[in-house]
């Protein structure tokens, strides 16, 4: 295009570029923090970690003394229980006691029964420490 409405859509262009740079650079002064992602300064600590054990419950049905195990193994302190996965609740405890782990948290139906539990013969037993 030629004459003023080139000049115009130009300018337009300009200053829609020009002020998305401003907002940017903005918000990198205003959030240092988000910027700097020093590992020293961000580093949650391993005993505030845990997993949630309803990610790995097909490995936990077939071998939970291994796949808990391999949790301590690669750094595991605390774990989230979804369940005891057929055994009960002091069975569950003693293969957590065994590989050194603590049970941060677990899932809870309204009942009161863990939700991913399956064998309910077993009356509960406190599993948190």
């Amino acid at each position: 295009m030629c004459g003023p409405q080139a000049e115009q859509h130009s300018r337009r262009t300009f200053l829609n570029v020009a002020t998305a740079a401003l907002t940017v650079g903005a918000a990198a002064i205003a959030l240092p923090g988000t910027a700097d992602a020093s590992p020293a300064r961000r580093r949650v600590p391993l005993d505030k970690i845990s997993i949630q054990l309803y990610s790995l419950r097909s490995l936990l049905q077939n071998d939970p003394e291994g796949t808990l195990s391999a949790l301590a193994d690669i750094g595991y302190r605390k774990v989230e229980l979804a369940g005891t996965y057929g055994r009960s609740a002091t069975e569950f405890r003693a293969i957590l006691d065994r590989c050194h782990l603590k049970a941060s948290s677990t899932h809870v139906g309204t009942s009161g029964q863990p939700t991913g539990r399956t064998d309910h013969s077993h009356p509960p037993t406190p599993l948190l420490n």
